[in-house]
């Protein structure tokens, strides 16, 4: 009788010990949810938001729910990019599409996320001990908590979320004035750096009116393919437009890639 009570006080141990983390996880979605400052109608979609793969150790990782975190960052990505491109529209009103891609480029970049989740302070996978090795993961989970929020409440909500999350880097986008460097510049700097040669950039259709061309380029960058498409407006050659805005494209995709190899360096890490 007195060893079988030994046992059962023994098997108590390590299930205390599970109840223990499964509240303190409870305990730690509940602060993050206030500090969020979003009134949650089913917080398991903030879950599901903070969920990043690299959460679980090597070998313990749910498919599953790996499938509906990237789901969510995917949907999350493009939310942002419509709140910030709505919030520019209304607030320069006079400004070209060239330096409104140069403003929202800014505001969507890794750096910018990783500000806003540290401003939330997203709690860090283990085995990261140091703050850059988790970039990438706080940046993708910025996006999927984004998502959640307009799952859970719909664009309205959404829309006010991410400008109040972004406020400090729309304020300070507004005292630093236009942008200065222009989309091909910044590329040709770009390739510089990395010692690669030059971008080049190809008109592969032309059409409209002889009073309003319309030009489309192709832009090429180290191994990177990007079509843009520009009509001529206020006296703005269409061609250098085109252009603008592949290289534009070209610098968010750089973006992507240098945020997807942070990742998997990360991953990696933890293997």
């Amino acid at each position: 009788m007195l060893a079988a009570a030994r046992a059962w006080h023994r098997c108590q141990g390590p299930l205390r010990t599970a109840v223990r983390a499964r509240a303190s996880k409870g305990d730690d979605l509940d602060e993050l949810a206030k500090r969020l400052g979003h009134r949650w109608n089913n917080v398991e979609r903030l879950r599901s938001a903070v969920s990043h793969p690299a959460h679980r150790p090597p070998g313990e990782v749910d498919r599953y729910k790996a499938k509906r975190f990237e789901r969510f960052e995917f949907l999350g990505d493009r939310v942002l990019n419509l709140v910030i491109a709505e919030y520019l529209h209304e607030t320069y009103p006079n400004e070209d599409e060239a330096t409104a891609n140069l403003r929202i480029m800014k505001l969507i970049r890794s750096e910018a996320l990783l500000a806003v989740g540290r401003g939330w302070r997203l709690p860090s996978p283990p085995g990261f001990s140091a703050p850059t090795g988790s970039n990438g993961i706080t940046a993708d989970t910025v996006e999927s908590v984004v998502a959640a929020v307009f799952r859970d409440a719909g664009y309205e909500a959404a829309r006010d979320f991410v400008r109040n999350a972004w406020a400090p880097l729309l304020a300070e986008m507004d005292r630093e004035g236009p942008p200065g460097k222009d989309a091909k510049t910044r590329l040709g700097e770009v390739a510089n750096e990395r010692g690669v040669p030059q971008p080049k950039y190809e008109v592969v259709a032309r059409g409209g009116k002889s009073h309003q061309p319309e030009f489309t380029v192709r832009g090429h960058f180290d191994g990177i393919s990007e079509v843009a498409t520009a009509r001529a407006a206020g006296g703005r050659r269409p061609r250098r437009r085109a252009e603008m805005l592949a290289a534009e494209k070209i610098l968010r995709r750089l973006e992507e890639l240098d945020k997807d190899e942070d990742v998997r360096k990360a991953l990696r890490g933890l293997g």
